[in-house]
């Protein structure tokens, strides 16, 4: 169930603080990032009271991203994961959680980076999620990523072979049977791509992306798709969001192959993402993507040799890394 929903970074970051300050027993999460200050400093705040603090990170992560001396004083503990950690979750006491599109970072306060607090079913099975990662323990990972997705919880996970964020996602949009609006900071997966121009067919298709690669651009332009480019120097538009009529996807999933975890990419991440059905969210979400859409300029294919050229080495070399 949908308790509360955070329309940008500085909503999201503030109630991810919150949240863990309201932990008694424990906390679990995804770190991608962790150098927020608020959020650092509750995590230290509730271990002086024994909360017990666990968190998940990639096997690598540059030194700039999590910030371990503050946190690891007071007895942190993090826990690494072989493949890349990007989701962006986090839980307290199996009973409260947060997902959201976000980093636990100071770029995020300036973003428009949504999340939503969850309570029900979906913490206790992130929680279970989390640790079986913690263990690597694929069978108790499968059987709990199987529950959260039960709750409205999505994961991508290599190390389990699980892609239940891609497949509720690929269902999402070949089922909304009134319209579909999409923004995300990167749409580099020709699959969904695909997905959205024959659904443009049949209902209103709208994107919005930051970065895209030529390919996907090239597919939804010959398509029905109303398609935007987001000018955004400053990176301001972090987000995720795949809107329909009563149903809502949001995550720390971009539309790329390594996110979707499609076979042709040599690394693929994991996600966490929600797929939420409470109207007021949906509600809210659309704002959200209205928001963003009305910043956007009409995507042309036009633009300065550079910009196309560096386009063009993007989805030449760095692809399969997308």
């Amino acid at each position: 169930m949908i308790t509360g929903v955070f329309r940008d970074g500085a909503e999201s970051m503030a109630g991810l603080a919150k949240l863990v300050r309201s932990a008694n027993h424990h906390v679990v999460g995804d770190a991608f990032r962790f150098t927020e200050e608020g959020v650092v400093d509750a995590a230290r705040e509730v271990r002086g009271r024994g909360v017990e603090v666990d968190l998940l990170h990639s096997f690598y992560k540059p030194a700039k991203g999590i910030n371990k001396a503050p946190l690891q004083d007071v007895g942190v503990q993090f826990h690494r994961t072989w493949v890349m950690q990007h989701g962006k979750a986090m839980s307290v006491d199996g009973e409260r959680m947060l997902v959201g599109t976000g980093a636990i970072g100071k770029p995020t306060l300036k973003r428009n980076d949504v999340a939503v607090l969850m309570d029900g079913a979906a913490p206790e099975a992130y929680e279970r999620l989390e640790r079986a990662a913690f263990r690597h323990d694929v069978p108790a990972g499968r059987v709990a990523a199987a529950d959260a997705k039960a709750a409205g919880l999505l994961v991508n996970d290599p190390a389990l072979h699980v892609t239940h964020l891609t497949e509720s996602l690929e269902q999402f949009i070949a089922t909304e049977p009134v319209r579909l609006d999409v923004v995300t900071k990167a749409f580099r997966d020709p699959e969904l791509a695909s997905m959205l121009a024959a659904r443009a067919e049949h209902i209103p298709v709208s994107v919005v992306a930051r970065d895209m690669d030529p390919e996907v651009e090239a597919t939804l332009r010959s398509s029905k798709v109303d398609l935007l480019h987001l000018l955004d120097p400053a990176h301001h538009s972090h987000v995720n969001l795949v809107v329909g009529s009563e149903q809502a996807y949001l995550g720390s999933a971009h539309l790329t192959p390594r996110a979707m975890n499609r076979a042709s990419n040599i690394y693929p991440s994991r996600e966490i993402g929600a797929l939420v059905d409470d109207p007021s969210t949906v509600a809210a979400l659309r704002e959200v993507a209205d928001q963003v859409r009305a910043t956007g300029q009409a995507a042309t294919g036009a633009g300065s040799v550079q910009e196309r050229a560096t386009s063009w080495v993007r989805s030449k070399f760095l692809k399969r890394l997308a």
